[in-house]
C-alpha cells in the first residue's frame, strides 16, 4: 500500500516552504550554534536536514569536509535519521568550504509499489556550498555531487576555488534540468496534491520525480526479468559524471574519455547490458507518466498536474544534460518545431508580394485564428519551400527551398534566426549548375549540430553543409554530393549518422559520417516504400509502405552491422510487418504517406497519403539488450495503439474533408508535447503544388497522449487492430 503522510508532517512541509519563499529567509552558514557567541561562538554546531528516496528511516548520516580534488576530507559529524527521514547532527567543527552529507542504508516505502525497501544507493550524498542551510539528500543532490566530481577530475591541480565553482555550476545545471526554482538540497518532497488552483511547488516536483525514479526501477525490472535493487539509479549517478545522461561515464584511467556503463539485466546475454542511452531522459519521463497511475501518484494527482508535467518534460528533453539523441532531435520530421518555445516553421505554398517563397511561423501555444495574422518569413530567390529543420544547439532554423519550376532546378538553403525571424544567410546548394537538383516536392533537410553538419537531400542527390565547430558558420561542401535512387522520405540516426532514405521500390542507407557519404543499398521489405522514421534511442525504424498495401514495417538496426560500405544484414533486421486494411476509412496510412517517431515515448505515427487517416504504433523497446526478436507478420494488435481521422475543416461555412499530404515536409512530431503535426488541404495535389497555390492549407495538430477517448475501447478494424478516434485535435489555417 502507498505510504500515508501524517497531516502534521504534510502541513509542516508546506508551511516551511511557504514561509521561506514568502519572507526570503536569510541563508546562513549551514550550521546552527547552540549557546553563546552566534556562529562564531563556543557552542555546539548543529546541522539539520532530510534524506529521501522515500523518507529514509534509520539511515546513517555522515558529514565530511571536502578536499579540493572532490574527495572526502575529515569526518566532522555523524548521526541517524528519524522515522520521517529527518536528522539533526552535532558537528565536531565548522565546515571550511563546500561540505558533503552522505546517507547510507535506511528503510523506506517505495513510491510506485508501496512496498518496503532498503536504501542501496552507493553514493547517496549532497555536496553543498559553505553557506548551505538545511541540507536535504535526494537523487538530485547525488547527481550534483557526481557532476562536480566529474568536472574536478578534468581540472589539472584543482584549487579550493575550482571546487566551489564546480559545485555552483553543477547545482545550477541540475536545478535547471529538473525545472526546480531552488537548489535541490534546499527542497523537501511534498507527497500531496497541491491545493486547488495553486501552482506546484519544488517540493511537489521533487516528490513526483522520486516517484518516477521508483517507477523506472520497476519498469527495468519487468523488462529485464530482474535487476539489482537501485541498479539504475546507481548507474545514473555514475552516468552524469561526464556531463550528459547518455549511458556513459568518465573513464577512471583517462578523464578525457568516456566508457559505456553496464547494468544488470537478466534477459541480456551474460545477465548484463549497457545502460540504455535514454534511461535518464526518455525512460524517466515515461516513468513519470506511469507513476501518475499508481496509488500514490493518484493521491498526488500527478496526471492532473499538467503544468508540472510539461515543465519537467520540457526541461529534461531540451536540457543541456540530455544526450543528442534527445535534445538535438528537436522535432521528428521535416516541419521544424522549436519544442522548448512551441513554435513551428511550416513550409507553405503562397508567395509574398515579390513572388518569393515563404514559410509560416506558427506559435503553437497562442495561434491566431485569422491566418493573415500568422507571421511569415520570405525566402528571396526561391519559389517553393521543401522542408525545414530546427537546430537547438546553434538555435537556427534551416529551410530547403527549390529555386524555380523550370524542370530540374537547384536548391537554396536559408539560415534563419528564430529570435528575429530573419534570414541570416542564403546558401546555394547548386553552385554553377552543380550540386543538388530538385524537380518536385520530394527531398528534405536534417540538422545534426553535434556532428557539425546539416544534411540536404534533393530529388535524386544528397549533400552536406558543414558547420564551423567554433562559430557554427555554415558552408556547403560541394565534394560531399552523391547521387541517390530517389527520396520519398528520409530519417537520421543522430548518433551513428546513418541516413535511411526511403524511395518507391528501394531503400538506401547512407553513411554521412565520412568525408564523402557512402551509399549502401538496403532492400525494401514487402513492396514499395514511403515514409520512414528512426527511434534514435533504440535504433528501431518504422516505415510505411505504398500502393494500397497499408503495411508498416519495423526494422531493428541494432542487428544491422555496417562495415565500410557493405552491410551485414541479420535475419532479425526486419522485426514486424503490421497489416492494415487498404485504403478503407479509419485504418491508418493507406497508399503511401509519411512516418514520424516520438523518441520520448517510442511511438510512431504513419499518415495517409491523400486521405484523412492516421495510425499510432508502439515500437518495440526490448532491443536495448541486443537479444534476437523473431520477425513476424500479422495484425500487429500488440503494436497498434490507435487509428484515427483528422477533423473536417469549415471552408466557406461548409464542412470539408481534408487529405494529408504524402510529401516529406508533411509530418512532424513534437516529442515534448507529444503532438503530431501534418499538412492537409481539401484537394491534395500530387507531387508538388502549382506556383503560388492559394487553395486552403491547414496544419493539423493531433494530441497523441490521448488516443482512446471518444471510441469504444473494444473497437477494432477488419484485421482486429485497435480502432480509436482522437478528438483532441485542431486545424490551424495557414497563410
Amino acid at each position: 500500500m502507498a505510504r500515508i503522510i501524517p497531516l502534521k508532517t504534510t502541513l509542516g512541509i508546506v508551511m516551511l516552504t511557504a514561509v521561506a519563499g514568502l519572507y526570503g529567509c536569510p541563508v546562513h552558514d549551514g550550521v546552527t550554534t547552540a549557546g553563546t557567541g552566534g556562529t562564531g561562538g563556543t557552542g555546539a554546531l548543529s546541522l539539520t536536514g532530510t534524506t529521501t528516496l522515500g523518507p529514509l528511516n534509520g539511515s546513517n548520516i555522515t558529514v565530511f569536509q571536502v578536499n579540493a580534488d572532490g574527495s572526502n576530507g575529515k569526518q566532522i559529524g555523524s548521526g541517524v535519521t528519524n522515522n520521517d527521514g529527518t536528522f539533526k547532527i552535532t558537528l565536531t567543527e565548522k565546515p571550511t568550504g563546500p561540505f558533503r552529507v552522505c546517507s547510507a542504508d535506511g528503510a523506506y516505502t517505495d513510491e510506485s509499489t508501496g512496498t518496503g525497501k532498503t536504501n542501496q544507493v552507493k553514493d547517496f550524498c549532497a555536496l553543498v556550498p559553505l553557506n548551505a542551510a538545511d541540507v536535504n539528500v535526494n537523487p538530485l543532490t547525488a547527481f550534483i555531487d557526481a557532476l562536480t566530481k566529474g568536472q574536478i577530475k578534468k581540472t589539472a591541480n584543482p584549487k579550493p576555488a575550482d571546487l566551489q565553482n564546480a559545485v555552483t555550476a553543477a547545482q545550477n545545471k541540475i536545478q535547471k534540468f529538473f525545472a526546480l526554482k531552488n537548489p535541490p538540497h534546499t527542497v523537501k518532497p511534498t507527497f500531496a496534491a497541491p491545493p486547488t488552483g495553486a501552482a506546484p511547488t519544488d517540493g511537489y516536483l521533487l516528490a513526483a520525480l522520486l516517484g518516477a525514479y521508483s517507477q523506472l526501477e520497476k519498469d527495468n525490472g519487468q523488462r529485464c526479468g530482474g535487476t539489482v535493487a537501485q541498479d539504475r539509479l546507481n548507474a545514473l549517478i555514475a552516468d552524469i559524471t561526464d556531463g550528459v545522461f547518455d549511458g556513459k561515464t568518465i573513464n577512471p584511467l583517462n578523464a578525457a574519455e568516456t566508457i559505456a556503463l553496464q547494468v544488470a539485466c537478466a534477459a541480456a546475454p551474460g545477465g548484463k547490458e549497457n545502460l540504455p542511452v535514454g534511461t535518464g531522459t526518455a525512460d524517466l519521463l515515461n516513468a513519470y507518466d506511469e507513476f501518475g497511475n499508481t496509488q500514490l501518484g493518484q493521491t498526488m494527482q500527478v496526471n492532473q498536474q499538467t503544468g508540472a508535467r510539461d515543465a519537467v518534460r520540457t526541461a529534461v528533453a531540451t536540457g543541456d544534460l540530455a544526450p543528442p539523441q534527445v535534445n538535438v532531435v528537436a522535432s521528428q520530421g521535416l516541419i521544424a518545431i522549436d519544442t522548448a518555445n512551441k513554435v513551428a516553421y511550416v513550409p507553405i505554398y503562397t508567395w509574398d508580394a515579390n513572388s518569393n517563397a515563404r514559410i509560416a511561423v506558427v506559435d503553437l501555444a497562442n495561434t491566431p485564428t485569422d491566418p493573415t495574422k500568422i507571421p511569415t518569413i520570405s525566402l528571396p530567390g526561391s519559389q517553393q519551400p521543401i522542408a525545414s529543420s530546427f537546430d537547438p544547439v546553434n538555435h537556427k532554423v534551416y529551410v530547403e527551398a527549390r529555386k524555380g519550376f523550370n524542370g530540374s532546378d537547384g536548391v537554396f538553403v536559408y539560415v534563419i534566426d528564430p529570435s528575429t525571424r530573419t534570414v541570416l544567410q542564403t546558401i546555394d546548394a547548386s553552385p554553377n549548375g552543380g550540386g543538388l537538383s530538385h524537380s518536385g516536392t520530394f527531398g528534405g533537410i536534417i540538422a545534426n549540430p553535434t556532428k557539425n553538419k546539416v544534411i540536404v537531400v534533393g530529388t535524386n542527390d544528397l549533400g552536406i553543409i558543414r558547420l564551423d565547430p567554433q562559430t557554427g558558420a555554415p558552408t556547403f561542401d560541394v565534394n560531399s554530393v552523391i547521387s541517390l535512387f530517389g527520396t520519398d522520405s528520409i530519417a537520421l540516426n543522430f548518433d551513428t549518422e546513418i541516413l535511411f532514405v526511403s524511395d518507391d521500390g528501394s531503400n538506401q542507407l547512407v553513411n554521412t559520417s565520412t568525408a564523402v557519404p557512402s551509399l549502401i543499398s538496403f532492400p525494401a521489405a514487402g513492396g514499395t516504400t514511403d515514409g520512414v522514421a528512426f527511434d534514435n534511442l533504440t535504433n528501431v525504424v518504422a516505415q510505411s509502405a505504398e500502393v494500397g498495401s497499408d503495411l508498416t514495417h519495423i526494422f531493428n538496426f541494432n542487428s544491422l552491422q555496417i562495415a565500410g560500405t557493405a552491410p551485414g544484414q541479420s535475419a532479425t533486421a526486419l522485426l514486424i510487418t503490421i497489416n492494415g486494411t487498404g485504403n478503407s476509412p479509419n485504418t491508418g496510412e493507406g497508399p503511401g504517406g509519411q512516418a514520424a517517431v516520438n523518441v520520448l515515448t517510442h511511438q510512431a505515427v504513419a499518415i495517409d497519403e491523400f486521405g484523412e487517416n492516421f495510425k499510432l504504433l508502439q515500437l518495440p523497446t526490448s532491443q536495448f539488450t541486443g537479444a534476437p526478436v523473431a520477425a513476424t507478420t500479422g495484425t500487429g494488435a500488440a503494436f497498434q495503439i490507435s487509428a484515427g481521422v483528422i477533423p473536417q475543416a469549415s471552408i466557406g461555412g461548409t464542412p470539408t474533408t481534408l487529405g494529408m499530404r504524402g510529401d516529406p515536409n508533411s509530418l512532424s512530431i513534437d516529442p515534448v508535447g507529444n503532438k503530431m503535426y501534418a499538412l492537409a488541404d481539401p484537394n491534395v495535389y500530387y507531387n508538388g503544388w502549382p506556383a503560388n497555390d492559394t487553395r486552403p492549407l491547414f496544419l493539423v495538430e493531433v494530441d497523441l497522449a490521448h488516443p482512446v477517448q471518444g471510441a469504444s475501447p473494444t473497437a477494432v478494424d477488419a484485421h482486429n487492430n485497435p480502432l480509436r478516434w482522437t478528438p483532441q485535435s485542431r486545424l490551424i489555417r495557414l497563410p
